[in-house]
This record gives structure tokens, C-alpha cells and sequence, in this order.
């Protein structure tokens, strides 16, 4: 990932400022999440700006489209690497990219 590209940038700032629902939106082209992408969010222990990159990292990963597994298992994978931005986020989630994923 080229931190020094602009569009990174604004990637990282717009996922630090809008809440979770606000990013699934964003990512359904204006359309509202449905209930259970909803529910699958609510539980999570991690700060805001790092449950966004998760949501958009999974959207990237799988067609659009949240899956409780992926997000239960990465979440918990951040959560015990103590992830507390979206910068750190993110580098994890380009890490995991060139790693290819483990069997779910």
C-alpha cells in the first residue's frame, strides 16, 4: 500500500470519521445495510475506525458481501493484535492480502 498516495489518504480519513453503518452504506452505493450485516457489526470490541476497514477489507475479500465467519475471525485476529487505528488496520489487512487466507 503507497502511503504516500492521496487516495490512501482520504481512504483512511473517511473510514476514521463515519460510524460503521455510514461505511456500510457508503459501500452499498447509498443503500441502506441489512439487518444482518447490522447485527454482524453490533458485537464487535473494536474501536469504530478499525470495525470500517474490516467491513471495507471484507468487502474487497468477498464480492461485497459480509460473511459472520470472516467477520468473526478476522475481527477477533485484530482485536488480539491489539488494532487500534485505521493506519494499523489497514497494514494488517495488506499483510493478510499477500498471505493467502487460512481454510475458515
Amino acid at each position: 500500500m503507497d502511503w504516500s498516495d492521496l487516495r490512501v489518504y482520504e481512504l483512511v480519513k473517511t473510514l476514521e470519521r463515519l460510524t460503521p453503518f455510514e461505511t456500510l452504506t457508503m459501500l452499498n452505493n447509498g443503500n441502506a445495510p441489512s439487518k444482518d450485516e447490522v447485527y454482524m457489526i453490533a458485537p464487535l470490541k473494536l474501536n469504530t475506525p478499525v470495525i470500517n476497514v474490516l467491513i471495507y477489507y471484507i468487502y474487497l475479500l468477498n464480492d461485497c458481501k459480509l460473511h459472520q465467519k470472516l467477520v468473526d475471525n478476522i475481527s477477533f485476529h485484530w482485536h488480539c493484535l491489539e488494532i487500534q487505528t485505521a493506519k494499523e488496520a489497514l497494514i494488517e489487512a495488506d499483510k493478510q492480502q499477500r498471505t493467502p487466507l487460512k481454510a475458515i
